[in-house]
């Protein structure tokens, strides 16, 4: 039926949007795969712009704060993580879910904590976290830490998708 997301296109469509307002200094289009730090894809003499440009910011939040089913699916014992604040967290689908993981695993490994982007109601969610920073892993020939990303939409219904990989920076 042409639906590839059961949310609503609205939703998808605020998502998408506020996804490429990461990337002004792009025409607002992602021409080629992007990593979302603070100061790809500049050169050394216009790493000063980088103030001007605004991609994604994190906060360290209290886990206190999130729902009991949230905090559960979190390693044990972990009492703050990286709270996602771009405004794409009030426009979650499935799509912005699986498309924003490998920043959240890049701030998971940069802040040693799990990395989360939530909608208000906490029902639509994505975490990724390091397993163990002790423990590596290799995939085609380079080394990285094990990693386990978990997401949940309103629109699924619940359900908890998980994935384990090397993840590698």
């Amino acid at each position: 039926d042409g639906v590839v997301f059961p949310e609503k296109i609205e939703t998808q469509s605020a998502s998408c949007a506020a996804c490429h307002r990461l990337v002004p200094d792009k025409g607002y289009v992602f021409s080629e795969l992007m990593s979302l730090s603070p100061d790809h894809g500049l050169s050394k003499s216009s790493k000063k712009k980088v103030d001007k440009i605004v991609r994604l910011t994190y906060a360290t939040t209290s886990t206190s704060l999130l729902e009991k089913a949230i905090r559960n699916l979190l390693p044990r014992g972990t009492e703050e993580y990286q709270n996602l604040t771009h405004e794409l967290r009030k426009h979650l689908f499935q799509g912005a879910l699986d498309e924003i993981k490998p920043s959240l695993a890049k701030e998971a490994f940069r802040s040693k904590r799990p990395a989360i982007v939530a909608s208000d109601d906490q029902k639509t969610f994505a975490i990724v976290f390091i397993e163990n920073f002790e423990i590596r892993c290799e995939t085609e020939g380079k080394t990285g830490y094990f990693a386990k990303a978990i997401s949940s939409s309103e629109a699924q219904k619940g359900k908890i998708y998980e994935n384990r990989y090397c993840w590698v920076d």
